[in-house]
């Protein structure tokens, strides 16, 4: 505000378009910079992601839910992991020769565990946080670089939930119901808004939330 007044008394219009297009280049650049953390999940109508037994055969997937999932990882370029999930996902990838899996497999990831320091797998590229999720993803955030994906499991999720580190949940509603199994959300108390709705056929339904932060 001094600066403005300085200006405006010495009648110097130029210094004071200056002072306004710098301040306006702050605000873009931050704008830039601060990436979002997408959460993509199936889920069944009573919000289960799994079965009892960690089954997943009722999950349904067609050329729109293809399509669903490649816009996310074409707009990302961090996958983030927890522990359970990451084992399974890390050595099925590097298997799988299709376009899909080279972006997977070319895309830096992160697993979350609090016991292991390394992880074994056939995917590269992998990296392990243990501590300070908060103070972690905060400074990732804030690095320039595409938007950072979610894929689970339901604990890391929820942590995440906790933390208020997820910028928008993209979850595939399919029409089932398995009456048991490992529901996305446990003890968690927090408001969303919606963004929008997405049929894609099959009965199944894509919902867009974002925290409600006001």
């Amino acid at each position: 505000y001094i600066q403005m007044i300085c200006c405006i008394f010495m009648g110097s219009l130029g210094n004071l378009k200056k002072f306004f297009f710098n301040i306006r280049k702050i605000y873009v650049t931050a704008e830039k910079i601060m990436r979002k953390i997408i959460l993509q999940m199936n889920m069944t109508l009573d919000g289960m992601i799994t079965g009892e037994n960690g089954e997943m055969d009722w999950m349904l997937w067609n050329k729109k839910l293809d399509e669903f999932a490649d816009d996310i990882i074409d707009s990302s370029d961090l996958i983030l992991l927890g522990r359970k999930t990451a084992q399974e996902f890390l050595d099925y990838w590097p298997d799988d020769k299709s376009e899909f899996a080279r972006k997977i497999n070319e895309c830096p990831k992160i697993v979350f565990s609090r016991t292991i320091k390394n992880i074994k797998s056939k995917s590269t590229n992998v990296s392990v946080i243990n501590e300070n999720i908060l103070e972690e993803m905060t400074k990732i955030k804030n690095q320039s670089g595409k938007n950072i994906v979610l894929y689970g499991g339901a604990e890391i999720v929820q942590s995440f939930a906790k933390l208020d580190l997820i910028d928008e949940y993209r979850l595939v509603l399919n029409p089932v119901v398995l009456g048991g199994g490992k529901p996305l959300f446990k003890n968690e108390k927090f408001k969303l808004k919606l963004l929008k709705t997405e049929e894609v056929g099959d009965g199944c339904v894509i919902l867009y939330y974002a925290p409600d932060r006001k």
